[in-house]
């Protein structure tokens, strides 16, 4: 039966209080002593201190009683073979189950499965180490039915005389495991999808990597990449985006098999774990059925939809052991996850809608490309980025009149990477124009900073996107961050690219207006100049390209072009600018034709900020001396001399054809005096 206090006697009252679980244990030990050891006092002796010392004992095995009774924790004892031989009437409130209908069952049919295994874990654990304690959440399965989760303490007293069995207390923590249950699912699983997210999928990886060691079948990871959402949300909302990445999320469950995994592992890629195919081939079918479940487009709303999709596959099998032991030593089976990204870089260059599976015949250079793209959108937040300065100076007395400001990433693996590996990425991910606000945010700084420390004033160039321009607000933003360093727009000269100045938007011609009002000065950029934006829109500044120096002193039609790009901007009244100077014959060649100034490593490489205040302060960037002065100047003076020699010759040999085959290109100097000599 269980403990009714109504009914049952004093004496049989304090026989069956359990220990009060923790601080109690000791009162109560106590008080059980106090009541077997107490001998009845004479009442004609000492009725009354009998009376009085009776009642006081009483109130006090009366009140812990109380306090069992109306405790939200059940007590109960059970004997080694799990015979349930007193429970709490608390029982009634937690598991809904009267004491007396408990008494004598076996605790272990209450139990199922998973629960039913750890409580035989418990009792044999208590029964190896008496008075050790154990804990355990349990699932006990009430009697309507329903199941509640139950906190369980459990310690052996087998040799306590009061107990003599193992005690149990537990609570409902039914509240508190749903709470915890609910912030894991949030933590490991994708918000919008409800699919595992990039931690959890790594670790039901580990599940399954662990599983195909043991049992030695196959395993595969594939990466799937989808491109267009990103303009899709930018263009008609983040809500269209969303219906996309549901509706992909929608058709590769429904064709994934129940023991195939699927997780968004960001924000346009899906993980997908598949196992125990019977061969490479099986895999590539299921790539290739996958990769059509997106040659149909998507609809949404009145809009219909194409999503390129790429895919890179990783396969473990029995064969690969020892084929890569870095790799196969790792347990958590991630490496699969690298070898499969790699593998979609591949497949990304191939075009939309392919799929690669990787090899050991993948470069270095392909991995440091899906680390540099894995890596970029965090680089923002993480401050890896850096601004280096290159001087742009009058060709003749090399004084500095711009400096250009060059973003470039210090990678934590990679170490410093150009912006020829970064750059197109910052547009792919769209990350671009915040990139970009971040570089005008720095410059602007730095420059506030260097005024205060008292350097002359100084005009940076920064290069912007054309893509920031399609903005209404992008004149307004660059107005906001002068603004806020109190700086005069005049210092700063905006520089663009051809493409820019091709479309006739009216957000453009726009912002170019109103840059133009503040004071700031544009300058065009573009290898393949055509001169179509210079009839369009006010330059400043034209930039010529490096590429067009390269053979200025071989080929007669470069140094010809490059001629007529500086007479047709003395003209115009542009300024321009010569980049990529590498050597004294190309100083010497633009300098000939009166180009007015030039940038180039010739002058100085790219700096970083603090290595830039040296130049900056002096205002002079005079190229690096090769040879001891005494022996320098001659030598210069010579080579300019002969530079012009050349020149003149090209010049004559394009008025008089002196050569028969009038593509013939100049190799070295020696050609033009043979010629000379033979004509």
């Amino acid at each position: 039966m269980g403990f009714s206090p109504k009914n049952d006697p004093p004496e049989k009252k304090s026989e069956m209080i359990p220990k009060i679980w923790e601080e109690k244990q000791d009162h109560i030990q106590k008080l059980f002593r106090q009541h077997h050891d107490k001998k009845s006092p004479e009442p004609e002796d000492n009725t009354q201190v009998f009376v009085d010392s009776q009642r006081s004992n009483w109130n006090v095995t009366d009140r812990f009683q109380a306090l069992i009774e109306e405790s939200e924790t059940v007590y109960e004892i059970i004997s080694p073979e799990g015979i349930i031989t007193f429970i709490s009437d608390a029982a009634t409130k937690v598991v809904h189950y009267q004491p007396d209908k408990l008494i004598g069952e076996k605790i272990f049919k209450f139990y199922q499965g998973e629960d039913l295994t750890k409580l035989k874990g418990m009792i044999s654990y208590v029964l190896a180490n008496p008075g050790a304690k154990t804990q355990n959440v349990l699932t006990y399965k009430k009697k309507t039915g329903e199941r509640v989760h139950l906190e369980v303490n459990m310690q052996n007293l087998i040799s306590h005389p009061a107990i003599e069995g193992i005690i149990l207390s537990f609570t409902n923590a039914t509240t508190r495991v749903k709470a915890e249950k609910k912030l894991n699912y949030t933590i490991t699983h994708d918000e919008l999808t409800g699919l595992p997210n990039r931690l959890h999928f790594k670790t039901l990886l580990a599940e399954q990597y662990a599983l195909s060691q043991k049992n030695g079948i196959s395993l595969a990871v594939l990466m799937l990449d989808f491109e267009r959402i990103k303009y899709i949300s930018d263009a008609l909302g983040t809500q269209f985006g969303d219906q996309m990445i549901m509706k992909i999320m929608i058709r590769l469950k429904a064709f994934l098999k129940k023991n195939q995994i699927i997780g968004r592992y960001s924000e346009n890629q899906f993980g997908i774990i598949a196992r125990n195919l019977a061969s490479r081939e099986a895999y590539a079918t299921m790539a290739r059925e996958i990769t059509a479940l997106f040659l149909q487009p998507f609809k949404a709303a009145n809009y219909e939809f194409e999503i390129a999709m790429s895919m890179g596959i990783s396969l473990y099998t029995e064969d690969a052991k020892g084929k890569d032991p870095d790799d196969l030593a790792d347990e958590s089976g991630e490496f699969l996850i690298k070898q499969a990204n790699i593998a979609l870089l591949w497949a990304k260059k191939e075009g939309p809608n392919k799929f690669k599976f990787y090899c050991t015949d993948f470069s270095i250079q392909n991995y440091k490309q899906f680390e540099l793209r894995s890596d970029f959108i965090k680089a923002i937040y993480q401050s890896q980025f850096e601004i280096f300065y290159q001087p742009i100076v009058t060709l003749k007395e090399t004084k500095i009149l711009v400096a250009e400001a060059l973003i470039r990433w210090n990678h934590p693996v990679w170490g410093l990477v150009s912006p020829d590996e970064f750059i197109y990425l910052s547009e792919e991910t769209g990350s671009i124009i915040e990139m970009e606000k971040w570089m005008l945010n720095e410059v602007c700084q730095s420059c506030n900073k260097t005024l205060n420390e008292g350097f002359p004033k100084q005009n940076v160039m920064v290069n912007f996107s054309s893509i920031q321009f399609y903005e209404k607000s992008f004149a307004l933003t660059i107005k906001e961050i002068l603004t806020k360093f109190s700086l005069d727009p005049k210092f700063l000269i905006v520089k663009v690219t051809e493409d820019l100045l091709l479309d006739d938007s009216e957000n453009i011609r726009n912002n170019l207006k109103e840059l133009r009002s503040m004071g700031i000065k544009i300058a065009l950029n573009d290898p393949n100049f055509s001169f179509i934006g210079l009839q369009n829109f006010n330059i400043d500044i034209l930039i010529l390209d490096g590429s067009f120096l390269n053979n200025v002193l071989t080929v007669t039609a470069s140094a010809s072009i490059v001629q007529s790009i500086i007479e047709l901007t003395r003209q115009l009244n542009i300024k321009l600018v010569a980049v990529g100077i590498d050597n004294w014959e190309q100083k010497a060649f633009l300098e000939k034709l009166n180009c007015y100034a030039g940038q180039g490593d010739f002058y100085s490489k790219p700096l970083p900020k603090d290595e830039s205040k040296t130049i900056l302060k002096t205002g002079i960037s005079d190229p690096e001396p090769l040879l001891p002065q005494n022996t320098y100047a001659p030598l210069v003076n010579e080579r300019d001399e002969l530079t012009k020699i050349l020149f003149e010759i090209q010049t004559i040999v394009k008025r008089n054809t002196i050569f028969e085959d009038s593509s013939f290109t100049f190799d070295s100097p020696s050609v033009y005096f043979k010629g000379l000599a033979n004509q």
